[in-house]
């Protein structure tokens, strides 16, 4: 068999035909996310009863995920877009994402899921947005809403998501050189082969 097909079916072979995606718990209230790439601050209510800016002192604060392995592919902690949070609950419904989180208040309908995120192209002046998960009478978290709140504003039920990216690893030159070594000794030893074909 040509050796370039037999490559090309030992790749294709190795291509996943779905993306089973896996929350992988790290310890210190971190979870990570394998399909975004995202490490998660589980502990909503940590961050109640503080104003937009104290808040930011404390995501700043956070340490890293308690997995050692990770910790060094960790970027730095931030406020969650509504595109992180659409992205999650997209990938393993709404219910699976919230349950990883702890609530921020229970009322008379459940756990209420309430905090600040971020978001670059805010234009309303003195104001930040919120994201809010409630379960309803069935015990199911509904669809997240998302609304204004004042930099100001605190709450005993107003707490943060937090996220913060993964870190492509670059890889090394050796890698490279070890890859590229490989097509130029593959593309040669065809050449010198060839000749020798009737």
């Amino acid at each position: 068999m040509n050796i370039y097909k037999y490559i090309t079916i030992i790749f294709l072979l190795s291509i996943p035909l779905t993306s089973q995606g896996t929350i992988i718990s790290l310890g210190n209230d971190v979870f990570f996310d394998d399909i975004e790439g995202q490490y998660w601050f589980r502990d909503l209510s940590y961050f109640t009863n503080a104003d937009y800016f104290e808040q930011l002192n404390l995501i700043d604060q956070l340490t890293l995920s308690g997995n050692a392995t990770y910790q060094e592919q960790q970027g730095a902690w931030r406020f969650a877009l509504q595109e992180d949070l659409n992205n999650i609950a997209g990938n393993y419904g709404v219910d699976e994402f919230v349950n990883q989180f702890n609530h921020t208040v229970v009322n008379s309908t459940g756990p209420l899921y309430y905090g600040r995120i971020g978001d670059p192209s805010l234009t309303v002046q003195d104001a930040t947005w919120s994201y809010v998960a409630q379960s309803n009478s069935a015990g199911n978290i509904i669809n997240g809403s998302i609304g204004s709140l004042g930099y100001a504003t605190s709450s005993s039920f107003i707490g943060a998501w937090v996220v913060a990216d993964a870190i492509v690893s670059v890889p090394a030159p050796g890698t490279l050189w070890l890859f590229l070594s490989g097509i130029i000794f593959l593309s040669l030893s065809r050449k010198i082969a060839s000749p020798y074909k009737r």
